[in-house]
């Protein structure tokens, strides 16, 4: 597998303009945004056979006063099922199946259809080289993916909206098929203080990147009371097509659009910040742009998301680095993925 995933990369990067061109096509997404999506995807597949191979390592369990030898070992799951996103078209469709089939799965891929040109490449990709434990099935609609869904299998794994994720969970279960869903996110920024043109800047590209359908995309936006007038100023020149809400209902808050849209609330204090955050159901990641690192570091471990970026936005991922969500959000990075299509075996030698 680890010379296939290097062909892949050769391929990947040999082909990058043709195939960012028909994604562009099949999905709508703006080039740059998937020119960025591409270089995380060549990232994350230079990386994998070597974390592949150090998560795959057998681990020597430790127990005080236990005089039998211990050790666990990871496992494939056996046939899986992938249902994945239509927010990250190129990496999902390339990074995922990998990381299944690395451990031995046999991976069945349902794509978005706005990863069908990057499907038939790796159908075709995949097809030359004999490579036979991954299949993509390349098709529309809800009739489509439970027609797929009718199959054995012993784990499905979805990503998406949340209302579609809870009916495949529904048929899952009483299938008894083990089934995990991910349903994207609601990250918000903190400002503090800084520069506040760049920190509004990078504040609307992050808003308006992929429309605001990325799972990292900024919602919410909770400005300090001393910089509020100035930070807004600012930030309306940088989103001036977007409308930006000053006035957010708790619902706004906790349900937002799924498109580029931000709501924005004043705070004075860190017991504020706090309180608000509670009403999140989701925890995927938090900006905090702050002039004094220590200060923001204080704060970060107080706030309930998996994933605190300091002085950057929300978008700032690498795929290596695992990150997982809190509550009912998402999680990523190759090593999240190869422990997530695998089993823990633990094996005892007296």
């Amino acid at each position: 597998m680890e010379k296939i995933i290097k062909d892949l990369y050769i391929e990947l990067k040999k082909e990058k303009t043709n195939l960012i061109n028909k994604v562009n096509l099949d999905s709508n997404i703006e080039k740059s945004d998937l020119e960025r999506e591409f270089e995380d995807s060549l990232l994350a597949l230079k990386g994998l056979p070597i974390q592949a191979n150090k998560l795959l390592q057998h681990e020597k369990v430790f127990v005080p006063n236990y005089h039998k030898k211990a050790i666990i070992s990871r496992i494939p799951k056996g046939k899986i099922l992938q249902i994945l996103p239509s927010t990250t078209p190129i990496l999902s469709c390339i990074l995922l199946p990998l990381c299944a089939a690395i451990i031995g799965n046999e991976v069945i891929v349902k794509p978005s259809s706005k990863s069908k040109s990057i499907a038939l490449f790796l159908t075709d990709f995949f097809k030359k080289r004999r490579i036979k434990n991954i299949k993509l099935e390349i098709g529309s609609g809800k009739d489509f993916l439970f027609k797929i869904l009718k199959d054995d299998y012993d784990f499905v794994f979805f990503m998406g909206s949340e209302e579609n994720g809870k009916e495949i969970n529904e048929y899952c279960n009483k299938r008894e098929i083990e089934y995990s869903g991910e349903y994207g996110g609601n990250d918000w920024a903190i400002i503090i203080d800084g520069d506040l043109k760049r920190i509004s800047d990078k504040i609307a590209e992050n808003v308006k990147f992929k429309e605001g359908r990325d799972c990292d995309s900024i919602k919410g936006v909770l400005i300090n009371s001393k910089v509020y007038e100035q930070f807004v100023d600012f930030l309306k020149n940088s989103l001036k097509d977007i409308k930006i809400n000053e006035n957010p209902l708790d619902k706004e808050i906790t349900n937002p659009e799924f498109c580029s849209s931000l709501w924005i609330k004043k705070f004075s204090s860190e017991e504020e910040i706090i309180s608000i955050y509670k009403k999140n159901k989701h925890g995927l990641s938090s900006a905090i742009f702050c002039k004094d690192t220590k200060k923001a570091l204080k704060l970060a471990k107080k706030i309930n998301t998996a994933r605190v970026i300091i002085n950057s936005d929300t978008l700032d991922i690498n795929p290596l680095i695992p990150w997982g969500g809190i509550k009912s959000t998402s999680h990523g990075g190759v090593e999240y993925w190869i422990n997530k299509f695998s089993n823990k075996k633990l094996i005892e030698i007296s």
